[in-house]
């Protein structure tokens, strides 16, 4: 009895181990219907990361298709645009819009119970107008050109997919993909987010799958998470501060999140996101307006100084590039945004001139 009970227990600690997979150091437990399937590993790491989850049993069903809510709530979770700093800035400065912007359908409905549709609304995700009478209709299955949308939003590629309506892409199916949509699938196409089927179609309203959802966002993290350094210690004119989005060093170029070091500076300056055109703007002594995926800022609808790379997305937050580029009087008579001493061997950076300056007229 005692030999069959020992191998019992033998048996059952093999399936247990085989039913696990570990990446990094969390043991991930493995969805019983993906083992053959093109999206697994890229399912169990987002399941690893906790943005993930599957069926009550142990299924993840990944061919099955994705309502809108899903999709939207995934992205969510995935940048952490939840509960945190940045989220409550969104919240704050985007209070009069959402109370102005009467997205229907979907009171009542779970997304709107944990707080996903606020965050998707604030930031810019999800706009009222896209949606016939402003009607969401979070259960309806997503298409692949809605995907492209919102995941072009989160990256901060609005402006350039707006200004690439109608371009010509790759995809054999190109006449039969509407204008509007073309900017959106070529940018995020360009970045590696999204890709055609082998036969050199897009296909822009087939609906959605799950593994194709998952897949989309995982590329999105990949590329916005790049360069993350939590080691760095950044200071503002010489004084050290403590930010809650960490630094990035891509390429040789350090970015930090421009709202943070502003505020950190000037606490009672009233910063704003503008969530449907997706920038930030401020007014002092003349109206300030910062982009993602920009080579320089704008002052009173002129261009500032250029960088030496564009502005871009790091979960809800707009990372701009630091660096020497001008002298002190250069950034007084200029405008200047970044004139940083950034010291690589021992990862700190000091930010010297905040807000940008014009000299006074009197």
């Amino acid at each position: 009895m005692k030999k069959v009970l020992l191998f019992f227990m033998v048996v059952m600690m093999i399936i247990t181990s085989s039913a696990t997979l570990v990446y990094g150091e969390t043991s991930v437990e493995e969805f019983s219907d993906i083992e053959n399937h093109w999206a697994k590993d890229i399912i169990l790491n987002a399941k690893s990361q906790g943005w993930v989850d599957g069926y009550e049993d142990k299924t993840f069903q990944p061919d099955k298709s994705i309502s809108r809510a899903e999709y939207v709530k995934l992205i969510i979770e995935a940048v952490k645009l939840t509960d945190s700093a940045t989220t409550k800035f969104l919240l704050d400065s985007t209070r009069a819009y959402r109370n102005n912007s009467k997205l229907n359908g979907v009171e009542g409905h779970w997304i709107n119970k944990g707080g996903w549709i606020d965050s998707a609304l604030a930031f810019g995700l999800v706009v009222p107008s896209d949606y016939f009478s402003n009607n969401f209709e979070p259960d309806k299955t997503i298409t692949r050109r809605e995907m492209a949308v919102i995941i072009n939003r989160i990256m901060g590629l609005v402006e350039a997919s707006e200004k690439d309506k109608g371009i010509q892409l790759s995809f054999k199916d190109n006449m039969d993909i509407p204008d509007w949509v073309k900017g959106y699938i070529y940018h995020a196409a360009e970045a590696n987010l999204i890709k055609g089927y082998t036969d050199g179609t897009f296909r822009h309203d087939n609906l959605a799958t799950r593994a194709e959802a998952v897949t989309m966002i995982s590329n999105a993290l990949s590329t916005m998470n790049e360069g993350i350094d939590t080691s760095y210690k950044v200071l503002v004119q010489g004084e050290e501060v403590s930010l809650n989005t960490p630094v990035q060093v891509i390429n040789d170029i350090a970015y930090v999140s421009v709202r943070e070091i502003i505020q950190a500076a000037n606490p009672d300056l009233d910063i704003k996101w503008e969530p449907i055109k997706q920038y930030l703007y401020y007014d002092w002594e003349m109206l300030h307006v910062l982009k993602p995926n920009k080579i320089n800022y704008e002052f009173n609808g002129l261009y500032g100084m250029e960088f030496p790379a564009k502005s871009r997305m790091l979960k809800g937050e707009l990372m701009f590039p630091v660096g020497t580029y001008l002298s002190e009087y250069d950034a007084y008579f200029l405008g200047n945004l970044w004139n940083a001493k950034w010291d690589k061997v021992n990862k700190t950076i000091d930010i010297n001139v905040i807000i940008p300056m014009m000299p006074n007229p009197s």
